[in-house]
């Protein structure tokens, strides 16, 4: 038998992978070798995704009128066409592709690498706001929370919008902790105390992948981030420099436990504006970690008093270690991702042609071509589209947009009034 320590004191079975989680301290490692985790730690936290909705008056027609002629040209070609954003002295120049459509009643829906825009034609305040952005995880990383909004904010301004309201509408926090590889197991969704009434496990290849709570305006999911990662081929492998760590140290699990609150609820707890955001993010991971979800011991007692809290729910109470700071190597490392995955596509297409062509002039099958000349034979063909030059350049300036990463140039600047501004 063993007793946990902390404040979730109970006698347990030795041999119970879910609420063993009694430990030590961390042992600092010496200089250049891995971190060891002797126990379940916290290694990052932050806003992972955030949704807002603005009330703009906008001074004239000119920007609205110039969305509508770059959509009528993206009608036109069947497909995205790129939008520049002219920055003030507080902005940067910023590309955005716009679609041939729009959506939910909302005329324009542009995006990039960066964000997501929803904007309505209408150039007065009215019952719906004019504007919905999506801030994407990476760009949260990334710049950091304040920096992250400021940027798009002061992008908007620059268009000749003057902002009246800067609401919340979706939050999604997470944290990251490393947990011993034998507590994640689907018996961790018995001990969950919540206020949802749905809950259930998701597995592959009958490994389990990530346990859910909720499905409406609160829901949580703990998720094996690592695994997601390669999964879904997310190219989030950036996430490791954020834990600073090169891979998952043996015998243990790196486990998200992410939360996504939209804004009925976000409302109810005080959170209004995004300015509330800034000072109360910490009340609203309270929120989620201590009333609307737990792990307790003992589960199937209904006596509030004979259930404690696990000690390493209790990490994640306490862990939320603020928002997370500007990470700039992440723009390097995500841009690489696409790097590769870009050239992966295009050795794949190129070798594919020039097996077509060796089949079509039935070249001998040992017949060798180094990639150079590959590459040379592409762009002899390529004049059998009648592309010139001058086309090309053009498709390379239309495609810069999708990659748009913000370089850090004022950013830290608006960090910094950020934080002036609570205080």
């Amino acid at each position: 038998m063993l007793k946990l320590q902390g404040n979730s004191t109970t006698t347990i079975s030795k041999n119970d992978p879910v609420t063993q989680g009694g430990w030590t301290s961390n042992t600092p490692p010496p200089n250049g070798s891995s971190p060891i985790f002797d126990s379940p730690t916290i290694l990052s936290s932050n806003i992972d995704t955030l949704v807002l909705t603005l009330d703009i008056l906008w001074m004239d027609s000119k920007f609205l009128m110039y969305l509508k002629e770059m959509k009528e040209l993206a009608i036109k070609i069947k497909n995205n066409y790129p939008v520049l954003f002219k920055g003030s002295t507080d902005s940067i120049d910023q590309k955005f592709l716009i679609k041939e459509h729009g959506s939910g009643g909302y005329e324009w829906i542009l995006h990039n690498n960066e964000y997501r825009l929803r904007i309505g034609s209408w150039l007065t305040l009215n019952s719906k706001p004019n504007v919905t952005i999506i801030i994407n995880s990476e760009t949260l990383w990334r710049l950091g929370l304040y920096n992250a909004v400021d940027n798009i904010i002061d992008l908007l301004k620059s268009q000749g919008g003057s902002i009246k309201t800067v609401k919340l509408s979706r939050v999604d926090l997470c944290a990251d902790i490393i947990l011993p590889e034998s507590m994640w197991s689907k018996e961790l969704e018995d001990f969950g105390v919540t206020r949802a009434n749905y809950s259930g496990t998701r597995s592959f290849n009958r490994k389990l992948t990530g346990i859910d709570f909720g499905q409406g305006d609160i829901l949580a999911r703990l998720y094996d981030k690592p695994a997601e990662i390669v999964a879904k081929k997310s190219k989030k492998n950036w996430m490791f420099d954020v834990w600073n760590l090169k891979e998952v140290p043996k015998d243990k699990k790196i486990i998200r436990v992410e939360f996504q609150v939209r804004r009925e609820i976000i409302k109810d707890l005080g959170l209004n504006e995004v300015s509330d955001l800034f000072i109360y993010y910490s009340n609203l991971w309270a929120y989620c970690t201590k009333k609307w979800l737990t792990f307790k011991n003992n589960p199937g007692k209904h006596q509030t008093h004979q259930r404690k809290v696990l000690d390493w729910w209790i990490v994640i109470q306490n862990g939320f270690l603020g928002v997370q700071d500007p990470k700039p190597l992440i723009r390097f490392k995500a841009s690489k991702a696409d790097e590769k995955q870009l050239l992966s596509q295009a050795m794949g297409l190129v070798s594919s042609l020039k097996a077509l062509h060796f089949e079509s002039e039935n070249i001998d099958s040992d017949h060798n071509i180094s990639i150079e000349e590959a590459l040379f034979d592409v762009s002899k063909m390529s004049n059998d589209l009648g592309k010139t030059q001058a086309d090309f350049n053009q498709e390379i300036e239309k495609k810069r947009a999708k990659f748009v990463r913000s370089k850090d140039k004022l950013k830290e600047i608006h960090g910094e009034r950020a934080k002036l501004s609570k205080n």
